[in-house]
């Protein structure tokens, strides 16, 4: 069962990586980072990120994960550099930049979806035309 699908514009360059780890937090990565993504739900824009040249920026990670704050399902979405000696993997790193996703901005989407919620497992497929699907298992 698809639960969550996500399209960039433009699509991913290759080498990309995409992980979702047990506690929901889901990663994006892609090495040509000079350019704008735009993740929509059912053709309805959620965030345009821009992410800006720089010679260090060579693996961000975009992560996606629902607001701390009670009362305010938000998406936080940020943007980190990871260090060299950190596992890609893991929620260490710089912060590049970050972002709130207002629920207004969605169309029939819960962010406290099973996709995203904290002891969901699931499987990520990513295509190469920049389709991430997410299935629930």
């Amino acid at each position: 069962t698809i639960i969550q699908n996500y399209k960039t514009t433009p699509p991913l360059q290759f080498p990309y990586d995409v992980k979702v780890r047990n506690d929901g937090v889901v990663y994006i990565s892609d090495i040509r980072c000079a350019c704008i993504y735009q993740l929509t739900n059912d053709g309805e824009q959620i965030a345009v990120i821009q992410l800006e040249e720089r010679p260090y920026l060579v693996r961000p990670f975009i992560t996606l994960f629902p607001s701390a704050t009670p009362g305010n399902p938000d998406i936080l979405l940020t943007i980190t550099y990871p260090s060299p000696q950190i596992n890609h993997y893991t929620p260490n790193g710089t912060l590049i930049a970050s972002y709130t996703i207002p629920t207004s901005a969605l169309t029939d989407w819960d962010p406290y979806a099973s996709t995203i919620d904290e002891k969901c497992h699931c499987l990520v497929v990513a295509e190469s035309g920049g389709r991430l699907m997410f299935f629930d298992l």
